[in-house]
């Protein structure tokens, strides 16, 4: 699903009119009230949508300050973006400041907390594929089962390790959370059978809505012969609601906003490219 805010991700060099910009005791202040109805409507960003500037320091841009701009989508879902603020006050550029000498696939790689997150494959793996996918969305049912039935980890065995990060758009999909809360009990109770109990939910996605997730859930674990009172204690508790949250910041900090989206080695591929385009970009890797 995409959502409006993309427009911020898109607006990587867009230079607007600002205004507010002050200094405190050394440090970077600015004018919320002026510089957020401007950046609202620069940005199409809806008004039901809280939005506040943030962490305010001078910017390694010559002329600039940077602050992040943190957009409330909804009660658990925050999108954060760079801007950057002329000193004047008159002007400010959205978008990201890239280093030469940085390796972006790498920083990116490493911004991220795998030891916690389902994976199958060698974990020293030369090539690490990360899906940051919704149990509710139908393009990432299609995308989860279309990289299985390609066989890429058994076309490159002991190269490429899979790793699953959870990403539910709850706008659009009101109960994905939940599954993803689900899902996550069943991995600390039994590791191995998390990615046939997430294969169960896409297949029954038609079946599934608010009413009947629990029950769905439920049925699901059983035929994978779990401990049932340990997992419906901890979906009935919302234990692993913590892990879906860290997954969503995470990927929030990446500036993902649709799903399905992989990180290939850290190189971000929104959407699943076909299992040509996938090996194409894992043997680039392995080249190197």
């Amino acid at each position: 699903m995409k959502y409006i805010y993309r427009s911020i991700i898109a607006l990587s060099a867009c230079v607007l009119f600002a205004q507010g910009l002050a200094f405190a005791e050394g440090a970077v202040t600015v004018n919320q009230e002026k510089l957020i109805p401007n950046i609202r409507k620069a940005l199409s960003i809806p008004n039901e949508w809280s939005m506040r500037l943030v962490r305010p320091v001078p910017s390694p841009i010559p002329g600039m300050i940077q602050v992040d701009l943190e957009v409330q989508l909804d009660s658990a879902t925050v999108r954060s973006q760079r801007i950057y603020l002329s000193e004047d006050g008159q002007h400010y550029i959205v978008g990201n400041l890239f280093d030469l000498a940085a390796d972006m696939d790498q920083i990116r790689l490493k911004s991220l907390d795998l030891s916690k997150s389902p994976s199958k494959g060698n974990e020293k793996a030369e090539v690490t594929i990360i899906e940051f996918s919704d149990l509710q969305c139908s393009s990432c049912k299609n995308a989860h089962l279309a990289l299985e039935n390609d066989k890429i980890l058994e076309a490159y065995k002991g190269k490429v390790r899979l790793v699953y990060k959870n990403y539910p758009l709850m706008r659009a999909h009101p109960w994905a959370f939940q599954a993803a809360v689900g899902a996550m009990c069943v991995y600390r109770q039994k590791p191995e059978s998390f990615w046939g109990f997430i294969n169960n939910i896409y297949l029954g996605q038609n079946e599934t809505n608010v009413g009947n997730v629990r029950e769905k859930l439920i049925v699901s674990a059983q035929a994978l012969k779990l401990n049932m009172p340990l997992f419906q204690t901890c979906f009935d508790t919302q234990a692993t609601a913590s892990e879906i949250s860290r997954d969503m910041t995470e990927g929030n900090s990446l500036g993902i906003s649709s799903t399905p989206s992989f990180l290939v080695n850290g190189r971000i591929v929104v959407g699943y490219p076909g299992a040509d385009s996938l090996k194409r970009l894992i043997d680039q890797f392995l080249k190197q």
